[in-house]
């Protein structure tokens, strides 16, 4: 291996390491109830990047059919986002719902 592919390797994993620890740093805010004052602005920004997650791996499967895998995490952010977004609406949406919703996502059918 040549020395830019090792240093563009480690570069990469520095950064996913830093992505993943500030995921983790959210997720421990939301579960201490820190976020709790700016609960709608933050729930739509997740819900817009499950959404954009999920289109940049539906147009990594429309790129080559051949692989489906894109599909599978595809559709659950898909689910999580249209989950988030209808928390956010309504309190009238009931758990007995959401967990109808998760449920129809994960029976859809894979080519």
């Amino acid at each position: 291996m040549t020395n830019t592919n090792v240093s563009a390797r480690k570069r990469n994993t520095i950064l996913r390491g830093r992505r993943l620890l500030l995921v983790g740093v959210f997720l421990l805010l939301v579960n201490q109830h820190a976020l709790d004052p700016y609960a709608p602005t933050w729930q739509y920004v997740v819900a817009a990047l499950s959404w954009t997650g999920r289109n940049r791996l539906l147009i990594l499967f429309v790129r080559d059919v051949v692989h489906w895998w894109p599909i599978i995490p595809a559709f659950t952010l898909l689910t999580v986002g249209v989950i988030i977004f209808l928390t956010t609406q309504t309190a009238a949406v009931v758990g007995e719902v959401l967990g109808s919703i998760l449920f129809l996502a994960s029976r859809s059918r894979l080519p």
